[in-house]
């Protein structure tokens, strides 16, 4: 077996490259259960799911920019209905398990992911020499956060993939076999890309304006005229399907930035947040020579350095700044900072005189990785949230509502009731108010993320007669603090309050609370009011 790594690691490195990106993708769709952003949850699969149960319309779901700030967060309606079609097709084979659904949606996504590792080795193998494809096929196979963020309902990943796809035709074009058509349907796979990720629309702009300096205007326009067709076909037609109006949603989506720009919501944080975010997606200190190795490249790398460096200028300009927006320029990221780095090694005396330190430094490496690498790989993020839903799904025929008692606004996001296969009323107490006018004891609101949440204010909510279908029949409990005292005061509402079971926060959970102690993640106490 340690033979045959070795041959293909010197004889076939690009065969060893999937092989590894397999394994621990497998892994990562194995093991990497729970909610790891909020957003590649509840935007796309509670939606998704909706759409498939048919309860709700497709207005209902998204233009209630209150409830979902689906446009406002620049999500893909076409994403969207890809996930309601992998949903539509578990349901058709009597798939209806949410666990089960799961397991489809990451080994999906982790499949399509495969072909990043490919793209970027061609690709680099172009710009560079072997082993600089085998080190970009190395960190899009291996590197620690990598196979886990592959196999998330994300539309980023998704559109890195075709845009690598893309970036590999440009790479294999040579001047004695250029055709129009290839610029065409390059243009068409980044016209595609920008429908999965709307700020994608930078980086095709990018491409355009490097041709325009490098090659003049005719490529750039059939660049363009490609990505207008993709772009037509795809959000005209969805968003004509599902709203009556071609482009409703990226027109709803750039009038919003526009709004951020007249309302002045610039932040401050941005100025640092995505460099920061680049140069600790590698380990330190590597981290810090891919950036310099990325600043080396802009040379011989022009037409993927101005088109990236273009992307990162203009998201720190937009008014709507959020880290997953980097995601899908991470592959392009990886093998300038590739490229550049062993360009200098080449090019630096003091490095080619002493292959020693190469060596250490690719197995120190190893050693930092391959832990973190697995950790997060088998990660079960947010473990409370989704096993107190699995848990109440095998009740969820006697279940029409549930009371979250969360005083501390410990809870963090909703509980995802798509692993409870149903939609029930879910009824939160966030905090309490000692003088709080008795007014208010019968009053709720909808809250921020869910169409069945609600924010009480009283756990004497319950009192009121008016309310008696609205009662719940179960209770689950945030965190640990003062239970006797809550217990107290919940069985004056519901005096035969019967505790089933507690759900706790996985290692991984626990982890990113001590690194992020705002990602907070506690015990759940289910208890039965009936």
């Amino acid at each position: 077996m340690r033979r045959f790594i070795r041959y293909c690691f010197e004889e076939k490195p690009l065969l060893f490259c999937i092989w590894m990106g397999f394994f621990f993708r497998l892994l990562a769709v194995l093991f990497g259960q729970g909610i790891a952003f909020g957003f590649d949850h509840y935007a796309y699969l509670e939606t998704a799911q909706h759409i498939v149960s048919g309860d709700l319309t497709m207005q209902q779901l998204i233009l209630n920019d209150d409830i979902y700030s689906f446009i406002r967060h620049g999500n893909s309606v076409v994403y969207l209905y890809i996930n309601a079609g992998i949903l539509y097709l578990c349901e058709f084979f009597n798939l209806f398990d949410a666990r089960s659904k799961m397991f489809i949606m990451r080994l999906a996504h982790g499949l399509l992911s495969m072909l990043t590792i490919y793209y970027c080795y061609r690709v680099t193998y172009r710009l560079a020499n072997r082993r600089a494809a085998l080190a970009i096929g190395v960190l899009t196979s291996m590197l620690w956060f990598y196979p886990y963020l592959c196999v998330k309902n994300m539309p980023e990943c998704v559109a890195s993939v075709i845009m690598l796809a893309a970036v590999y035709r440009l790479a294999k074009t040579r001047k004695q076999t250029y055709k129009i058509a290839d610029d065409i349907f390059t243009g068409f796979l980044l016209g595609v890309s920008v429908s999965f990720c709307y700020n994608l629309m930078i980086i095709l702009i990018g491409c355009a304006i490097c041709y325009i300096l490098k090659s003049g205007f005719t490529r750039a326009v059939m660049i363009l005229f490609g990505a207008a067709i993709a772009f037509f076909a795809l959000e005209g037609l969805v968003d004509t399907i599902a709203f009556g109006t071609p482009f409703y949603v990226f027109g709803e989506y750039v009038a919003d930035v526009v709004n951020g720009y007249q309302n002045n919501e610039w932040e401050f944080r941005s100025i640092y947040m995505y460099i920061s975010i680049l140069a600790m997606v590698i380990p330190f200190p590597w981290g810090l020579l891919g950036l310099y190795g990325y600043v080396k490249s802009w040379r011989h790398c022009f037409l993927l350095f101005f088109p990236v460096t273009f992307y990162v200028i203009v998201s720190y300009l937009l008014p709507n700044k959020e880290e997953k927006f980097m995601v899908s320029i991470l592959p392009l990221f990886f093998m300038l900072c590739v490229t550049g780095w062993f360009r200098f090694e080449r090019e630096s005396r003091f490095i080619s005189t002493r292959p020693w330190l190469r060596r250490w430094s690719v197995a120190l490496f190893f050693a930092v990785n391959t832990p973190m690498l697995v950790l997060t790989s088998m990660s079960y993020m947010r473990r409370p949230q989704v096993e107190t839903m699995v848990w109440l799904s095998h009740y969820k025929s006697d279940i029409s509502s549930i009371f979250v008692e969360d005083r501390g606004m410990s809870c963090g996001k909703s509980l995802p009731l798509f692993y409870l296969g149903k939609d029930i009323e879910v009824y939160r107490l966030r905090k309490t108010y000692p003088d709080l006018d008795p007014s208010l004891y019968f009053s709720s609101e909808s809250a921020d993320i869910s169409l069945h949440e609600h924010n009480i204010y009283s756990e004497k909510y319950f009192l009121n007669p008016a309310f008696a279908d609205r009662r719940p029949q179960y209770v689950i409990i945030c965190g640990d603090y003062d239970m006797p005292d809550r217990l107290a005061t919940l069985r004056e509402i519901f005096p035969q309050l019967t505790y089933e079971t507690t759900c706790s926060p996985s290692l991984s959970d626990r982890v990113m609370e001590f690194f992020n102690p705002s990602n907070n993640n506690v015990n759940l106490h289910i208890y039965r009011t009936e």
